[in-house]
């Protein structure tokens, strides 16, 4: 279980703060909301990416001060976020890798979600060159791992 008990972000004008946001295992979210409310700001603190004031965020009842918590998470906001000079099968590695996965487990869930979402298998192309649909679906399938 990921617990959120407080989150406080502070930009210019901006001020973001959340209470109180529980997510259990394998639960997915699709965060909603009309334009320039926070979304990203809050996503973006969350993942540790913006400074935050607060960041209270537990894992299995564990504080986690060193973002212990994003080697059990998972999470895509843009292609932005993707390594442009990689194929899209080495950033699938890399993020196995750093979560620990062992590669036939890699292997075989990328093959699973590549199926699902009409990938094309064994690219090798960067991923700058591919469109912006077919990179999105790397940065999907990176967050699913």
């Amino acid at each position: 279980m990921i617990e959120i008990r407080r989150l406080e972000i502070e930009l210019k004008n901006f001020k973001l703060k959340t209470e109180d946001i529980s997510l259990t295992n394998g639960e997915k979210v699709l965060l909603a909301a009309r334009n320039n409310i926070g979304k990203s700001i809050f996503l973006l603190g969350l993942t540790g990416l913006v400074r935050t004031k607060v960041r209270d965020i537990y894992l299995d009842n564990k504080h986690c001060k060193e973002n212990q918590w994003q080697q059990h998470t998972g999470g895509y906001h843009d292609q932005t976020s993707l390594v442009p000079f990689l194929t899209p099968s080495e950033r699938f590695r890399m993020t196995g890798e750093i979560k620990g996965m062992p590669n036939e487990f890699i292997h075989k869930e990328v093959s699973k979600y590549s199926e699902y979402l009409y990938f094309p298998k064994n690219t090798t192309k960067f991923i700058n060159e591919l469109s912006l649909g077919t990179q999105k679906k790397v940065g999907l399938i990176a967050s699913l791992l």
